[in-house]
């Protein structure tokens, strides 16, 4: 039983990885084969396309966030860690058609991320297999059993970085509309395989899997919206005290007629009132639900409250009983 426990696992994972790959600037990297896929053991970091074009650094905030071509930069423009967690790139370069992975590699697909996962046992409490044994804060360092070695090397917004030590962000090369793509990450508090979003300008680790391209797609956002009904009935939403909105009808869909005024989530639970910009900044960072009036003004309640996405999401049911958050 044990040799074919451990015959098993070495089919899903590989064994120890002493194979590597040399990218176009010379630099070697280890590789790690999971199920079917071979994957970079390291976070790329590559200052020329495959053709031999530079990639720009851009330390820059302002011009950063003004780019719509390929750049990378180091966290915190500090080069001692990129000799940790390598390079983050925006999304530009990463599609760029000059190649930012090396010979017979490329980017992976939101769906080759999503295999990935499958791999591991799916998204929930398996992130632990491919974290490494250090460097992750709080205690959250993974048993690294796959070799995969995922650091948690943080993001650059717009203008800011954040998260180096908490939290590690990849790109996929699957775009999800005109101004965002879809991206990986991990988080030293939990062992959760995270999917979301980001803005192209943001900067991202990146890792290369090995093979052919495959047509990138956006994918149907079935992962987001599952759990959510198919259709919401009714001609009235009984919500919380003092909200109970009419309702209209457009063709097979019926809607709420007033914007969602709500505190609390559909479970009971709080949805925090947060009033200042940096609050509001921090709670995006740590992805935690929030809600504000405009200009923070009560009188605005006609207008109904302004949410921010994690509130959208949020497991604990933003819509009422029936009812649900449209998607696009």
């Amino acid at each position: 039983m044990k040799q074919l426990f451990f015959g098993t696992v070495l089919f899903l994972f590989g064994s120890i990885a002493k194979t590597q790959v040399t990218a176009q600037d010379g630099k070697t990297y280890r590789t790690v084969k999971v199920g079917n896929q071979t994957w970079m053991a390291e976070n790329l970091d590559v200052s020329t396309y495959r053709n031999g074009d530079s990639i720009p650094q851009v330390q820059d905030p302002k011009l950063w966030s003004s780019l719509k071509a390929g750049a990378w930069c180091y966290y915190e423009s500090k080069n001692d860690m990129g000799v940790i967690y390598g390079k983050l790139y925006n999304w530009y370069a990463v599609i760029d058609p000059r190649g930012l992975a090396p010979e017979g590699w490329h980017i992976p697909s939101d769906a080759e991320w999503t295999q990935f996962a499958g791999f591991l046992g799916g998204r929930v409490g398996t992130s632990g297999k491919i974290k490494s044994p250090r460097g992750w804060s709080g205690g959250g360092n993974g048993t690294n059993e796959t070799n995969f070695s995922a650091l948690p090397g943080g993001t650059r917004s717009v203008e800011l970085f954040s998260f180096a030590g908490n939290y590690g962000y990849w790109w996929t090369s699957s775009e999800f509309d005109s101004y965002s793509a879809w991206n990986r990450f991990l988080s030293y508090n939990n062992n959760d395989v995270g999917r979301s979003t980001g803005w192209k300008q943001f900067g991202n680790s990146v890792r290369c899997i090995k093979g052919e391209v495959e047509n990138n797609f956006k994918p149907a956002p079935t992962e987001i919206t599952a759990s959510i009904p198919d259709s919401s009935k009714g001609t009235a939403a009984v919500v919380n005290p003092g909200f109970n909105p009419d309702a209209v009808s457009f063709g097979d869909q019926t809607w709420m007629k007033q914007n969602l005024d709500i505190a609390t989530f559909k479970n009971g639970d709080r949805i925090p009132e947060v009033i200042s910009d940096s609050a509001w900044i921090k709670a995006g960072q740590l992805k935690q639900p929030a809600w504000c009036y405009y200009n923070n003004d009560s009188t605005n309640k006609k207008l109904g409250k302004l949410y921010n996405w994690f509130a959208v999401i949020d497991k604990r049911g933003l819509a009422p009983e029936g009812w649900h958050v449209p998607n696009e």
